[in-house]
């Protein structure tokens, strides 16, 4: 029997899509591991370990590591595997010797990721789309062709799908093999848009799924890519996928513990400023704005008290983005190109600019765990963090870097900013692995492995580190920052991926929140 979109469940329909993304990654990671004749070496040598496999085949610790951290994710090991002792599952094992399961993968996404730019900079023209729909793996494209659903205008979409019917008849017959095209409304469409985000994050990867190893190798070069900016991401959609988290359930619990700051009857006890690490579009700062502007006693006064707001980024697209959008607002800004990693070069950018930061909230949106991995100095931790053979990270040298070495560097990114965190605190969005001590990959729910495996996979490709919760409350309580508040915002497997955090000095006055 058919039927429309509507007639089905809407959250079956955003399971196929991360069912459908989570082809592609594994595809990508699997495809790319063939073509190093890593499956070839898993499946018939005697010795598996990881250091053998990596002085056999010649590759890097940290490219087999973090790709072992991913089919060990999705239940390609057993439950006794090590990097020491890399047995495969008896599903694992069949899943391997099924080629054609992930064999073309990476080629699929090079010939989209050129049908994506062609999109991109011809205004969403499908000719050249159409010529390639029916390529061997359909997994990029459907992601491509939701992307072009999502920016069709509501006024313009019944004319859309009448004149482009072939390519929504495709993207239809990926999505719902068993609707039928005619009977679907301009409605069934929206709901599809609305589902459309997400597969963003997945897309916004496609140039670092296109080839895994030369995308890791490509932080081990010396110069400086074109821009500054990184090439193994589509970095303007990634920022719009970012600030995307920033939602209404999200920022009604953000605003919840900014408005008591706002609020204060002496305004000389407010913050002056408000500084957002890692500010990407600017998106974040401009809302809390308006909603110091709408919804507190400052927002009153701010002709007299006025409101500095300040954007921190390493990246200079993000950087242009912001500073476009916080000039439309009727208060004092400034954003500068600097590495959260470093406040002290931050504060002299600020000094320079006649900026004082002092009495200065800080805020930021899930960009603690981007920091540059940096070896700690005279760090001591009288906490280890959880001890798990696949919860491994890569360096910039492609060396493995275990989760201990990740939470001395949290504690000491956490400690470099001791002296220069106000009274007021600091504000954050932060996101997290989703594994705890206790993590079974093989217990995971479909939804939760293509969700941990899509956090997961394009984290460790571009060098981030999540980490579990209790090892980053261990790092910032090492650190000396008292966790004023905590709240799980988001949860995969029953374990958290995304918080919000309330941090302040423990020497600092409290502040009820």
């Amino acid at each position: 029997m058919q039927h429309t979109v509507t007639s089905i469940n809407q959250k079956a329909c955003a399971a196929k899509i991360r069912s459908i993304k989570h082809q592609l990654e594994i595809g990508a990671v699997l495809d790319n591991l063939g073509q190093q004749g890593v499956i070839e070496y898993l499946c018939t040598a005697r010795q598996r370990d990881l250091q053998t496999l990596c002085a056999t085949l010649n590759l890097p610790e940290g490219y087999l590591g973090i790709s072992f951290k991913c089919l060990w994710m999705n239940g390609f090991f057993d439950n006794k595997a090590s990097l020491n002792h890399l047995s495969l599952s008896q599903y694992g094992r069949d899943y391997l010797q099924k080629g054609d399961l992930y064999q073309g993968m990476q080629q699929s996404i090079q010939e989209a990721l050129k049908q994506y730019h062609r999109l991109i900079t011809d205004t969403l023209n499908t000719q050249h789309f159409l010529t390639s729909q029916q390529y061997q793996q359909s997994a990029p494209f459907v992601l491509i062709g939701l992307f072009m659903l999502s920016k069709i205008p509501k006024e313009a979409l019944s004319v859309q799908l009448q004149s482009d019917k072939a390519l929504w008849q495709w993207l239809i017959k990926q999505l719902l093999p068993d609707s039928d095209f005619n009977t679907l409304q301009k409605e069934d469409f929206q709901i599809l848009q609305f589902l459309a985000p997400i597969a963003f994050h997945t897309l916004s990867y496609l140039p670092s799924y296109a080839d895994i190893l030369a995308v890791l190798q490509y932080h081990t070069k010396p110069v400086t890519p074109k821009n500054n900016e990184a090439e193994y991401i589509d970095r303007t959609l990634d920022i719009a996928t970012s600030a995307s988290l920033f939602q209404s359930s999200i920022a009604d619990i953000f605003f919840h513990h900014l408005k008591p700051l706002f609020d204060h009857p002496l305004f000389l006890m407010q913050p002056k400023s408000i500084m957002d690490l890692g500010c990407g579009n600017g998106e974040m700062l401009e809302k809390v704005y308006y909603f110091i502007a709408q919804h507190t006693l400052r927002g009153k006064v701010l002709k007299d008290y006025p409101l500095y707001l300040i954007g921190v980024d390493c990246n200079l697209i993000p950087i242009r983005l912001a500073e476009n959008r916080l000039s439309r607002l009727d208060t004092p800004y400034t954003v500068i190109n600097e590495d959260i990693n470093t406040p002290q070069k931050i504060w002299e950018k600020l000094y320079f600019k006649g900026l004082v930061p002092d009495n200065c909230l800080h805020i930021s949106k899930s960009v603690i765990h981007n920091c540059k991995y940096h070896h700690p100095s005279n760090i001591n931790s009288a906490f280890p963090a959880k001890n798990q053979s696949f919860h491994i990270y890569t360096d910039d040298t492609l060396n493995l870097r275990t989760s201990q070495q990740i939470k001395e560097h949290l504690q000491e990114h956490f400690k470099c900013w001791q002296s220069y965190i106000s009274e007021y605190g600091y504000l954050f969005i932060e996101a997290h692995n989703g594994i705890d001590k206790d993590f079974n990959p093989q217990s995971l729910s479909e939804t939760d492995r293509s969700n941990l495996t899509t956090l997961n996979l394009s984290h460790d490709l571009s060098l981030q580190y999540l980490v579990d919760t209790t090892t980053f409350h261990q790092a910032l309580k090492e650190a000396g920052f008292d966790l004023a508040a905590f709240t799980p915002l988001q949860k995969a497997s029953n374990n958290t991926c995304l918080a919000l955090y309330y941090i302040k000095h423990p020497i600092s006055e409290k502040i009820n929140v």
